[in-house]
């Protein structure tokens, strides 16, 4: 069912104005998740085109401007009279008075000039300027409201004209995470994830939430929801309702939505109540009495999300300790890692290792004892007095693969090796006790793009956000130019680039729980033949790049003719280099390296004819 975003105004008349036409719908809300950032504005969709009017939101004072090559590109700042600031991002141009303005400072408007302080008063019904892609992103306008300490605020909770654009509310799964020894779902050990239909879950002890939710809206966008509420036998267990969110918690979105498990391409949002609160500061807006607890008798979970219009939309489960199979839902496993399959699957419950046969019988050989696994039997040994890291084997007549593991956190020791890799806690992390694993990589993930040199590193609680966790790499690995960390991407289903390492240092920071591996990049980057693209100021030579390993690096991108270099810039959204408005002719020389530090160079480029 389709809801209609008609958000009532508090007053009778608005005192607020949209600084664009809303005719082509919103693209991100307040409040979404980018990476462990937050989106700290409306983003209204410009039909895949720049050069729509931009006014501003009420009258007041620009007093600054942006142009960068990345960021927020072109961005305007006004502070309104009640001290209230609005911010408008992505522009292809200034308007004409801003212009005029820019360059009496002695900068070049069309060009990339840092930060400009401004004091120039702005009417509501002047032009601001003209939507764009400049900086990150494909053609669309940010727009941010700030309140007077600089705190970025959802403008659906002003007094803004209606919005009347189609939109669907949709929860499209409930993920059930056991949190403790005795905790099951479905009898197994293991998170499950159920779609919205009707049956019993079987479920039972102490379990984390999660929640697939989002806002389909028109010309295919998925929106996060304005807010999410579950409740427990009508009483609400957890809340998070963001109006506003201030800048020091601007890269804290992982502790209300799961990294591991939400990300774009698709986009998937999956909100997270499993306790990982309780290590970290409050956070405004996220309100939890509790985790879920299902002991002898069934128990009634209803979730339900706000729409754009503040609408609630709701699904129900019942959690029933005693659900038998062929009554209850079925649900869906996690999807694996990237391992070599070897039927064994691991999971930590505090101190407790959790070892599982899947669908082949082997043995399992520990220090001191080996034991057999049948077919889906599970294992609990305690990792409290083992030796860390535990080495043990899993032999099936598949073959005979080695695992090691470790207990890192607070409570153990400050540093634990496993194969390459060095975990180092420091003194005052935010990190709960949990495993790390080290097991091998299936080398058909990334065949011909990425060479493996390490096992991957996976822990007990993926997706979880931490700190005072590094991460350090042997130096007979570290010091290979080419090697790189990669992380697995449970939404793209591929291994991404984290970043570099080196031998020595203070390591590389871990935010994040997720699986890591080291790997060699096999595979410089292409460039294309260059054509035209047509911008709102005019055509601009364009040249692309094929990159299928770690990404460009866009500080390497170099381009000359007869006369020097070439004024350029990477678009990594689009996947070319822009030459600026007044390219030269041609031909060109043009040089990238890839973040692995593999190069290619193509000489004597031409200008396209059109």
């Amino acid at each position: 069912m389709f809801v209609f975003l008609m958000f009532c105004s508090i007053a009778a008349e608005p005192v607020w104005q949209w600084p664009i036409d809303p005719k082509f719908g919103v693209s991100a809300t307040f409040g979404e998740y980018r990476g462990e950032r937050f989106h700290m504005g409306l983003d209204f969709s410009t039909g895949g085109a720049e050069g729509m009017l931009l006014k501003p939101a009420r009258e007041g004072v620009v007093f600054q401007v942006r142009a960068q090559d990345r960021g927020y590109g072109k961005a305007v700042y006004v502070r309104h009279p009640d001290r209230m600031v609005t911010v408008y991002a992505h522009l292809a141009a200034f308007g004409p008075g801003l212009k005029a303005a820019i360059q009496a400072a002695g900068k070049n408007p069309s060009q990339a000039f840092g930060t400009l302080a401004l004091a120039y008063p702005i009417k509501a019904s002047d032009t601001l300027g003209w939507s764009g892609e400049s900086g990150a992103g494909m053609p669309h306008l940010h727009f941010e409201v700030r309140d007077a300490e600089n705190r970025p605020v959802d403008p659906l909770t002003l007094n803004f004209p209606t919005l009347t654009i189609p939109i669907r509310s949709k929860i499209r799964g409930l993920r059930l995470l056991p949190l403790s020894e005795n905790a099951r779902v479905n009898e197994g050990r293991f998170p499950r994830t159920f779609s919205p239909d009707k049956g019993p879950i079987q479920a039972r002890g102490r379990l984390g939430v999660q929640v697939d939710a989002a806002l389909a809206a028109p010309r295919d966008n998925t929106l996060a929801p304005r807010g999410i509420r579950l409740l427990v036998d009508g009483r609400v267990l957890a809340s998070w309702q963001p109006t506003r969110i201030d800048f020091a918690d601007y890269r804290r979105a992982g502790t209300v939505i799961d990294q591991a498990f939400s990300g774009f391409g698709p986009t998937r949002y999956f909100y997270t109540f499993d306790g990982r609160h309780q290590s970290q500061a409050a956070l405004p807006g996220l309100v939890v009495d509790g985790i879920l607890e299902v002991r002898d008798k069934p128990r009634r979970l209803r979730v339900e999300i706000t729409g754009f219009d503040g609408a609630l939309h709701r699904e129900e489960w019942i959690l029933d300790p005693k659900a038998k199979p062929g009554q209850r839902l079925a649900g869906t496993p996690d999807p694996e890692l990237p391992l070599q399959p070897t039927s064994l699957r691991l999971r930590h419950f505090g101190q407790t290792l959790v070892v599982t046969a899947a669908e082949r019988a082997g043995t399992l050989f520990l220090p001191d004892q080996m034991r057999a696994l049948a077919p889906g039997e599970s294992w609990l040994f305690s990792l409290k007095d083992a030796p860390s890291p535990l080495r043990f084997a899993w032999r099936t007549d598949a073959g005979n693969l080695k695992r090691e593991v470790a207990l890192i956190g607070p409570d153990r020791a400050k540093n634990s090796t496993l194969g390459p890799f060095r975990l180092e806690v420091t003194e005052k992390p935010a990190l709960p006790t949990t495993g790390a694993l080290i097991q091998p990589a299936d080398p058909k993930q990334g065949k011909g793009v990425l060479d493996f040199v390490s096992p991957v590193l996976s822990f007990g609680r993926q997706g979880l956000p931490v700190s005072g966790l590094r991460l350090h790499v042997d130096a007979a690995v570290a010091n290979d130019p080419q090697v790189a960390l990669y992380y697995w991407s449970f939404v793209k289903k591929r291994w991404r680039y984290h970043g570099p390492v080196k031998a020595g240092g203070s390591g590389v920071k871990v935010d994040v729980l997720e699986p890591l591996v080291l790997a060699r990049d096999l595979v410089p980057p292409v460039i294309r033949a260059p054509k035209l693209h047509r911008y709102f100021e005019g055509p601009r030579v364009v040249i692309p790049i094929v990159e299928r390993g770690s990404g460009v690096n866009r500080d390497s991108v170099t381009v000359r003719d007869k006369n020097g270099v070439v004024p350029s810039a990477y678009d990594g959204d689009r996947r070319w280099i822009v030459l600026q408005t007044e390219p030269s002719r041609g031909p060109w020389d043009v040089r990238v390296s890839d973040r692995a530090g593999l190069d290619t160079t193509v000489t004597q480029l031409r200008r396209p004819s059109r």
